[in-house]
């Protein structure tokens, strides 16, 4: 029996030096991971400051962006405005073309009968006419209108008048 209690004994030693190398080693380990704990605490207090930092840098986007949308909002507000206001110009100019044009329309075709019914000044000028002969009648034609008479064709009816104006009147004449 002496020889099995000495094998088991010997077998017993072996194990307990396994058991002492296992925990050298997973003490080891150990160490490592205390002192990567320090990292793994300062990585989590960065990671937390750049949460932090985002956080403040998104609540500064967004009330830039509310901020610019109320300008926006505000801007685009005018700018329906003032296309309402526009638009109304437009109608009212138009408007005022149409009547022009009508007015100058009339005026043409009611030009002839203004002659027809005028005519007693109109013969006792040429009557007058008659008796000075021919130079009476270029003299007549060479003088200039009153200003009551002058149209608005006329280059001279009005020398202020503006050009673009006078001579979109004449193209649509």
């Amino acid at each position: 029996m002496s020889y099995l209690s000495l094998i088991i004994d010997i077998v017993v030693a072996g194990l307990l030096v396994a058991t002492i190398v296992y925990a050298s080693v997973l003490n080891r380990k150990l160490a490592t991971l205390r002192s990567s704990k320090q990292e793994m605490e300062t990585l989590a207090n960065r990671l937390v400051e750049s949460t932090q930092h985002a956080e403040r840098a998104l609540a500064d986007l967004k009330s830039a962006a509310n901020d610019t949308g109320e300008q926006l909002e505000r801007r685009v507000s005018e700018a329906r405005n003032l296309v309402n206001d526009l638009r109304f110009l437009v109608d009212k100019g138009n408007g005022l073309a149409d009547r022009l044009a009508s007015d100058i329309d009339k005026s043409r075709r009611g030009g002839g009968a203004a002659a027809k019914s005028g005519g007693e000044p109109k013969k006792a000028a040429d009557s007058g006419a008659a008796g000075r002969g021919k130079a009476g009648a270029e003299g007549r034609e060479s003088a200039k209108p009153a200003a009551s008479e002058r149209r608005w064709d006329d280059d001279e009816a009005a020398p202020d008048a503006d050009p673009q104006l006078l001579q979109a009147l004449r193209q649509v004449r």
